[in-house]
């Protein structure tokens, strides 16, 4: 059987480090081919229509997944527990797709009422990572795209952590960023991006933590302890507003 070579496996390629049964191809000429770790199209496909089953009618005001893990930082993003959320039809409001679009899971949505919900302890589980299978290997360093994900910035915002002398480069190839390094940066510094999704505030309330004696690290990026400490001191609940 070939590899999921159709783009899905690019999306699923994350659900595999969870509970849900996706096989690795485990053909020898396939792994000759593709030395990377490939899915078994049929496993992966009857993933995509097990996803595609528990769809619903699109939300008012639906936000992506993809939008809604910007408000979750200093980790990589939750899919595999999220898809076996969605498997298990827990997600409250369900997840839809816009009219056409194909099924990719970053271009899931949900409700705007859920997307908040998400970040409190009410759904915590669905903000673990699971363990990492042995099937993907040690752990690898991050590329560009990987990098702004984790730090819920944009491109521009990388190479002013480079410049700035915060993020190193690794060889002289295509950008790659040691994985550790990335962690340790997630952990220091929170983006604009974070603090808007995380606590829905506006720029202004966010531009006016000088005000407070919360400087800027450097571009949009922001003590996270220290921000962190002050908007669960005015959201107790871990509401956004």
């Amino acid at each position: 059987m070939p590899p999921a070579d159709d783009g899905r496996a690019r999306w699923l390629a994350p659900v595999i480090i969870s509970t849900i049964c996706i096989t690795a191809n485990k053909s020898p000429y396939v792994r000759i081919l593709y030395p990377d770790l490939q899915l078994d199209k049929r496993t992966a496909l009857f993933l995509a229509d097990e996803v595609r089953s528990k769809l619903v009618a699109p939300h008012d005001g639906a936000i992506t997944l993809s939008e809604a893990f910007f408000a979750i930082g200093a980790s990589e993003k939750p899919w595999g527990a999220m898809v076996a959320a969605i498997l298990r039809d827990d997600i409250p409001g369900g997840v839809a797709l816009a009219a056409g679009a194909p099924l990719k899971f970053d271009a899931l949505t949900i409700s705007p009422e859920f997307s908040r919900l998400l970040l409190t302890e009410r759904f915590a589980e669905l903000r673990q990572l699971p363990r990492r299978s042995r099937l993907l290997g040690a752990a690898r360093d991050l590329g560009r795209t990987e990098v702004e994900r984790y730090l819920n910035c944009f491109f521009r915002d990388v190479s002013q952590l480079i410049l700035a002398g915060h993020l190193e480069v690794l060889g002289a190839g295509p950008s790659r960023f040691s994985r550790r390094q990335v962690a340790q940066l997630g952990r220091s510094i929170i983006s604009s991006r974070e603090i808007m999704w995380r606590w829905r505030v506006s720029p202004s309330m966010r531009d006016s933590l000088p005000n407070l004696g919360i400087e800027r690290v450097v571009g949009p990026f922001w003590p996270r302890a220290a921000v962190t400490e002050h908007f669960e001191q005015m959201f107790p609940h871990g509401l956004p507003v």
